[in-house]
Formats: C-alpha cells, structure tokens, sequence
C-alpha cells in the first residue's frame, strides 16, 4: 500500500532513542530506515507487514538506479545490524537490543517489511519525538551530514524555544555520528575538518535547518560542542496550504503515486502551468511503457526544466542522459558502499576483539568475583536478572546474557578508551 501522507505533514516522528544510534550505518542504510517508518508510521501498531512501492521508496532516498541491488544490500544490512536501545538514567533506565528491521522482501516492484513488535511500540509511543523531514533527507550526499540532521532537528525553535543541543562531550558526539572507536578520529582537529565543518555545510544548504556550532574548552583543547539550530527558510509547506487540496496535486497523487505535500511543494514551486506540463510529459511516458519511475521523472523534469518536443525526441534525449547520469551515480554509491563496508566491518572486528578480551578477563578471575559481577550487574538490569534467573549460570556466556555481560564489562573497565 502506497503511505498516505494527505492527512499529515512530511514529517516522520522519530524517536531519539533510534536517532542517536551508534551502529554503522551507511548513507543509503540510514535513509532507507527513515523513509520505511515514515510509510509505515500511520499502521505501525496495527499491521506487522508494510509495504511501499520501489519506484517510490528509491525516489524518498534519492536513489536513481534501476538496479535494486545495493537497495537489496541495504534492506539486508539493516536486518543484520543490532541496536542497544537506551533511555533515562539510574533506576530508571531502560535497556533493549533489537535489529531496525525482522524482515523485508522485494516483489513484482514493492517493497514489504516488518519491525519487531518492541522497535514498533517504541517508534510510535516516545515521550520526546524528533521532527525529521523526509524532503530534506533525500538530499543528503553524506552519512555525517544525515546523521548531524537527525541529531539536531529535534532541537528546533519553537514558540517556547529558542532552539539549540545541548552539550555533547566529544565521546558522545563521536558515537551520534557513528564513528566511535575509529582512530582516526581520536582528536578534534580531524574531527572538526573531516565531520564537522562537512556536516555543517550539508545541512545549512540542504535541509530546513541551519545549524551553528558551538566549542566547549577545557585550557586548550576542545572537551564538547553544541549547535545552535534555527529554521533555514527554505519552502517548508504547512498541511493546510490550498496546494494540498489543488486538483493537479491530487492528480499527481492519484495517478503517480506522488506524496500530497510533495505535489503541492512543486507546485507552488514551478506553478500550475509548468506543473501542468510535466503531468502531460509523464503520461506520455508511462503510455509508452518507459516511465519505470513516474515520480522520479517529475520531479527531473521540474528541477532540469524538460521540455516536451512534438515528436518526443527532447524526452528521450533527457532520458539518455539520465541513464548516463544514473550509471555514475551507482558507481559512486558502489564505491562509498565498498568504503562504507569495510568500515563496517572494522568496527564489527573490533567490538568483537573487545568482547573476548572482556569474556577472557572475566574468566580469570576468581568464582567468587565472578558472583560479584554477576550479582551487581543483576541489581542494575532488570533484564539481565529475569533472563539469568530462567537459563542459570550455564548460559551466562552464550546468547543474549553473553551480550548484556560484554556491554557492561566493557564499561566497567572502560575497554573502549583503550582502542582510541
């Protein structure tokens, strides 16, 4: 079923728990998990399965090709990968691991999925919400840039709030942006040349928001940053426009499958006349049975200005060119995937080498220090005294009770800083 978006911004309410991950996601991974809870948010308490059209999902994310493999490559990752849901200190703080998706399939060109039971309750019933516009995602060239968006939008002025983060100490900033552990950005001048000022640039020309950094010192060196965020002033279209209910956005949206606000933000952007004109060109092409994406050939035809020739020759020429610009633009997601990859799988070696230096120190130690671990852990989670109670002493370092231990050992005797 296509997302209905006629009731409801473009905007997908995401939870801060989900932004602030720390798992490597690619550029590709991180907006294709936006854009599936944005079509699946209305029913994610009452449907297990969702689904979206490809033609439209590759058009949410930007992605031009044809070829659904790396979209296939990264509906895979997102199942595989693991997410250590945290939220609220102390007693009570709460703590869960899931993946961001259970299951996703790509049939006669629709896209199924389904989250787990707990990742969909805690999407839709948050007590903070992030507000994320899925126009301004699909532009994002960059997963430092996406994921400093995601981490700043929440922060937005309001009528109650002159907007602005609060301060990240440098460790948690490293781990929003997803390169926690790396060593190549143990210090701040590469952080702030490589990540920062890239990420800075990308949001204020692309998104509704324009964000500022703010440094903290400590003597001489940088301990935290903050952003100021601010709206951008770019067209940020409110639900009740009188584009919204325009009779050639609805066309668009009932013939296309084009989103409401996205029909309604082109037209108010290129007119009716133009608008007109390019609903023309897409019919068309879908009566010739080449539009394999009529959504992504408007919104082309809008941005490149086509032109629509009597003979349909000026439609094909675009449409070669598209198709030139389309195979350099999956080599280039080839080869940031590749990259991306082998990070991916840097981090993986590494959490798996601080695992077992964490299991191996914990098996030298004394019985009765392992109790003591085992018991002061049990008082702090919950979740880790109900599962050990069940499976007993034996399954302590397999599973589930294997994972909560390593996480909390290697904060413990603080691992982490001594990969840095």
């Amino acid at each position: 079923m296509t997302p209905d978006t006629s009731k409801s911004p473009q905007q997908l309410k995401k939870h801060v728990s989900t932004v602030k991950t720390s798992a490597p996601l690619t550029l590709l991974q991180r907006k294709s998990f936006s854009v599936l809870v944005f079509a699946a948010y209305p029913e994610l308490l009452t449907k297990r399965v969702h689904e979206i059209p490809v033609s439209l999902f590759c058009d949410l994310v930007g992605f031009n090709s044809h070829d659904t493999g790396l979209l296939e490559e990264s509906l895979t990752q997102l199942a595989k990968t693991a997410i250590n849901w945290e939220d609220g200190e102390g007693k009570k703080r709460k703590w869960a691991v899931t993946t961001f998706l259970s299951f996703a399939s790509i049939e006669r060109g629709v896209c199924r999925y389904e989250f787990s039971e707990f990742l969909a309750r805690e999407l839709y019933q948050p007590e903070i919400y992030a507000r994320i516009s899925i126009g301004s995602l699909r532009d994002f060239e960059t997963k430092h840039g996406l994921a400093l968006y995601e981490n700043c939008a929440r922060y937005r002025p309001n009528a109650d709030f002159r907007g602005g983060t609060p301060e990240w100490p440098l460790d948690l900033f490293r781990r929003l942006m997803g390169v926690e552990g790396l060593s190549l950005y143990s210090d701040f001048k590469r952080i702030n040349e490589r990540i920062i000022k890239p990420a800075v640039a990308e949001v204020n020309s692309l998104s509704d928001i324009a964000v500022e950094p703010r440094f903290r010192k400590k003597g001489r060196s940088v301990v935290a940053v903050a952003f100021g965020v601010r709206d951008n002033g770019r067209l940020k279209l409110a639900a009740d426009s009188p584009s919204v209910a325009h009779p050639l956005a609805l066309e668009a949206k009932e013939r296309y499958a084009v989103p409401l606000l996205k029909a309604a933000e082109w037209l108010e952007a290129h007119g009716e006349e133009r608008f007109r004109e390019v609903l023309q060109m897409t019919a068309q092409l879908v009566a010739s049975g080449k539009a394999k994406s009529p959504v992504g050939f408007m919104r082309k035809a809008l941005e490149e200005n086509y032109t629509l020739a009597p003979d349909g020759k000026e439609i094909r020429k675009k449409e070669l060119a598209a198709r030139k610009t389309a195979t350099h633009e999956r080599r280039t997601v080839e080869q940031q995937l590749k990259a991306d990859k082998a990070e991916a799988e840097r981090v993986r070696l590494q959490e798996e080498q601080l695992a077992a230096t964490a299991i191996a120190r914990f098996e030298s130690l004394p019985a009765g220090e392992q109790q003591e671990i085992v018991e002061t852990l049990s008082a702090e989670n919950s979740f880790f005294r109900d599962r050990y109670a069940r499976q007993g002493k034996e399954k302590l370092l397999t599973g589930t009770l294997r994972l909560v231990l390593v996480h909390w050992l290697e904060e413990k005797w603080s691992l982490h800083a001594g990969t840095q």
